[in-house]
């Protein structure tokens, strides 16, 4: 690659990567903003709904995401097939997403209910969601789409869009006193303004597919079906607190993990420069000393960072806390647990990214079973209307995630080394 395009590479990485940095911070502030403002009963619903839209989101993903990359990138020097390939993920992503409402929007209703809130509410969070979703799966098609054209641009103008409406609709609806419906309704706004900024700037025609869509929607499905299940596990572990409170507890405890949640955006911003700057480096590295090498850095870089936020959170946990609101000062244990739990799950995630950057998955299912075997065990040993127990429990994915990833990036990097020498020899 020549000098000047590396130059205008890093210049649109160095965009996108502050664009999302802002996003972030836009998110964080927010999220403050509805600890802050929302009764905890009222949050402990907005707390369930918000883990309805992401599970709602992630099943209709269900690995597409990564199969448009696979499938796209294989035509992505042929405008007509390209664009082909971008309709019929998306008129995938939405046989998914309505297929994913069906199922999980009535065992929300009922969760909502459960815990104290009127089924107008229930009902009314419900259909809120169901709209979030349709446009998070069309932005994540129109996302990705921009992704593989390199258009910063409209991807930084599309999440900045996102971020400053959410925070506006939500400074707008304190005024008149916050409430679950109306934190939702806020969300639902602004995924929809971030729709429209993709659709009007990168979006997709409306013409239907023409020939070659069944055999692209083949290749699609391939890819889908081989990641289903490894994504139906993420989404459900991502959101088992959550789930097991609303089940085994209250609102009160709902809203208590809910709140603490809202602090894991400083582990997601400080793990930022990682994710965006060495990643997609590794993703593309081929000697396998510099791959050893950067994925050492990578590690180093998450963890260090992550130990760091846990004891100084942990030293100032009554300023923490004080960010939280007054209805949740009594947390300080909590608030330990929650930050152990936030180092596993961010050095988990790094080791995932960088096994999935090289494509050493071939044994990842093994996580699936030995995660689910210990945690039917934990379960009759645990206390699951605890948050400090709950919080446990759901790390045991990421501990046993850390063990299986570790192994899948030795088994990569042995292998890599030995189709080096076997070529040079």
């Amino acid at each position: 690659m020549s000098p000047s395009r590396w130059s205008r590479w890093l210049r649109r990485l160095a965009a996108y990567s502050g664009a999302q940095a802002v996003v972030l911070l836009l998110n964080a502030f927010s999220g403050f903003l509805l600890v802050r403002g929302m009764s905890k009963e009222q949050y402990a619903w907005f707390t369930i709904a918000n883990s309805l839209q992401a599970t709602i989101s992630t099943m209709s993903d269900s690995g597409l995401g990564s199969a448009m990359m696979a499938v796209g990138g294989r035509v992505s020097h042929d405008e007509s097939q390209f664009v082909r390939v971008m309709k019929v993920a998306q008129q995938m992503r939405l046989e998914f997403m309505t297929l994913a409402s069906v199922v999980v929007l009535p065992v929300g209703c009922w969760m909502l209910v459960r815990n104290d809130a009127p089924f107008s509410v229930a009902c009314a969070v419900s259909v809120l969601v169901a709209l979030t979703g349709l446009a998070a799966g069309e932005g994540a098609v129109l996302s990705t789409m921009n992704k593989m054209r390199r258009n910063v641009q409209i991807l930084v103008k599309a999440d900045l869009s996102l971020g400053f409406v959410r925070l506006a609709a939500i400074s707008a609806g304190l005024l008149s006193g916050l409430s679950a419906v109306l934190a939702v309704a806020a969300t639902t706004v602004a995924q929809w303004v971030q729709v429209l900024v993709l659709r009007r700037d990168g979006g997709l025609s409306r013409e239907e597919v023409e020939t070659g869509g069944d055999d692209y929607k083949r290749q699609l499905r391939v890819v889908v079906r081989s990641l289903f299940p490894l994504s139906l596990f993420a989404c459900v572990q991502g959101h088992l607190t959550t789930w097991i409170l609303s089940f085994f507890a209250g609102a009160s405890e709902v809203a208590d993990v809910g709140a603490l949640s809202r602090l894991g955006i400083i582990f997601s911003f400080a793990a930022l420069p990682v994710t965006q700057l060495i990643f997609p480096v590794i993703s593309t590295e081929r000697n396998p000393f510099k791959v050893k090498r950067l994925t050492a850095v990578a590690l180093v870089a998450v963890v260090l960072p992550a130990v760091s936020l846990c004891v100084l959170c942990v030293w100032f946990s009554e300023q923490v806390l004080w960010i939280l609101g007054s209805q949740y000062a009594g947390l300080k244990l909590e608030l330990v647990w929650f930050l152990v739990a936030q180092v596993i799950g961010s050095v988990a995630t790094a080791i995932w990214s960088l096994a999935y950057a090289r494509g050493w998955v071939r044994l990842a299912w093994i996580q699936i079973p030995l995660t689910l075997t210990t945690q039917a065990v934990a379960a009759f040993c645990l206390n699951l209307s605890d948050v400090r127990q709950v919080i446990m429990f759901s790390s045991i994915s990421n501990m046993i995630g850390i063990g299986v990833g570790g192994l899948l990036i030795w088994r990569g990097l042995q292998g890599l080394k030995h189709s080096v020498e076997t070529t040079r020899a």
